[in-house]
């Protein structure tokens, strides 16, 4: 099944969090190069595999949560996606 397809929504009220970060260097400009952490030779950590790309700038990188049951559970996965991403 294809992400996006009509199949992958097969129940109402899923819960995930989106993040943009914009890369920046010691004097706030911003820098590219997150191509090496979106698409180096290694894979990203858990939670971040398949849930990291970059935007329009390759400087802003995009992170999602995994799918999260409960909205209680809203801050533990947005600690382990920010965590993995450090």
């Amino acid at each position: 099944m294809e992400l996006g397809s009509p199949e992958s929504f097969d129940r109402m009220g899923t819960l995930g969090v989106e993040e943009e970060f914009y890369v920046v260097d010691e004097e706030g400009r911003p820098v590219a190069g997150v191509d090496d952490l979106v698409y180096g030779e290694d894979e990203p950590p858990e939670p971040l595999a398949g849930r990291i790309d970059h935007e329009l700038f390759k400087f802003t990188v995009e992170t999602q949560t995994p799918l999260i049951e409960e909205p209680s559970e809203a801050s533990a996965s947005l600690r382990a996606v920010r965590d993995a991403l450090v």
